[in-house]
């Protein structure tokens, strides 16, 4: 990952100097990209950061082992956090439930991140007078126009009576509890629309990973319909880069942070099929579907773009490429 670290852009790399950041959910994609890149920016630029990183689960094998970086276990569901109880100057709150198998299989602890552990984060927050970015997740906006690419004013439109509701609705929820806050504490709520890259677990079940882990055990792709729906994806670094530009000097209080490449969930399986030499073979139907999942899933990040006048993301194909030599080197 170290190449693609080097392209990453941090505008105001200073004011992180002498600094303690916060990472919950520092285990998954996301939060555990972001300590890694930390970790590599404080080393490059002698910015001498400290970083609290939190996961439920035990420390992944492949983040950095340094006393710059303390790990700690911990499940933050439960009321009493000994890990947000720590001083700090930044947080970021990465820690949720995003692949839908999982939140539809843990529905309480995903609202109880999402909710009640966000509380905790923002009092606290107020205490230490620390800056806050919570990622939140295009989910936010439901089902979107085919015909346009949602910016960061619509409001969204999500069918509570749904399997995906509870994941979207307490996301919802919690923006509003950032709302609520924002006179007290310096907050940045940003809208993650489907990254990727390595980092993933060989468990993950996002429809990427699907793809690749199929292709990789099987030798052949083959979908639960006939993927017509429209994505936008991310590549980990260029997510990494705009989360990190966005809590330390973005001017908005929230931002959709999302890719370029822009591709139907069919054209998505073929790629990957095309980079791991299997064959794919279409769709077979399955019943099983999870209902409120949007047909068309695509944001537009221009806010971002226009303000921190960002020009390069790393291509589809470049990132899959990444993604499934990754997926090929875990154990």
């Amino acid at each position: 990952m170290i190449p693609f670290y080097k392209k990453i852009k941090i505008l105001n790399r200073q004011a992180l100097y002498g600094k303690v950041i916060l990472i919950t959910g520092s285990n998954g994609l996301i939060g555990g990209n972001i300590l890694t890149f930390l970790n590599y920016l404080s080393e490059k630029n002698d910015l001498n950061l400290s970083i609290i990183a939190v996961s439920k689960s035990k420390k992944n094998s492949w983040l950095p082992n340094t006393k710059r970086i303390k790990y700690i276990e911990e499940d933050l569901s439960f009321e009493k956090s000994k890990s947000l109880s720590r001083p700090f100057d930044y947080v970021i709150h990465a820690a949720t439930y995003a692949q839908p198998k999982k939140f539809l299989a843990g529905k309480k602890q995903t609202v109880i991140l999402n909710i009640n552990t966000l509380f905790n984060i923002l009092e606290q927050a107020k205490k230490n007078k620390a800056k806050v970015l919570y990622i939140s997740s295009s989910e936010i906006y439901g089902e979107t126009s085919i015909d346009k690419l949602v910016t960061e004013d619509f409001f969204g439109k999500v069918n509570t009576l749904s399997d995906r509701a509870i994941y979207a609705e307490s996301k919802r929820l919690a923006e509003s509890i950032c709302y609520s806050y924002r006179n007290d504490i310096n907050i940045k709520i940003a809208r993650l629309l489907l990254s990727y890259g390595p980092g993933i677990k060989k468990t993950d079940e996002r429809v990427y990973s699907e793809f690749i882990r199929k292709a990789h055990s099987t030798g052949k792709i083959a979908m639960i319909d006939a993927g017509l729906a429209k994505r936008n994806f991310c590549f980990i670094t260029d997510a990494v880069e705009m989360l990190i530009n966005i809590m330390i000097s973005g001017k908005e209080f929230v931002y959709n942070v999302a890719g370029v490449d822009t591709t139907t969930i069919s054209v998505l399986a073929k790629k990957i099929a095309k980079i791991n030499k299997a064959e794919f073979i279409g769709y077979r139907e399955n019943k099983k579907k999870i209902t409120g999942t949007p047909k068309n899933s695509v944001i537009s990040n221009q806010r971002y773009r226009k303000e921190f006048k960002k020009k390069k993301f790393v291509s589809l194909t470049e990132g899959l490429k990444s993604t499934s030599a990754w997926y090929k080197n875990l154990k």
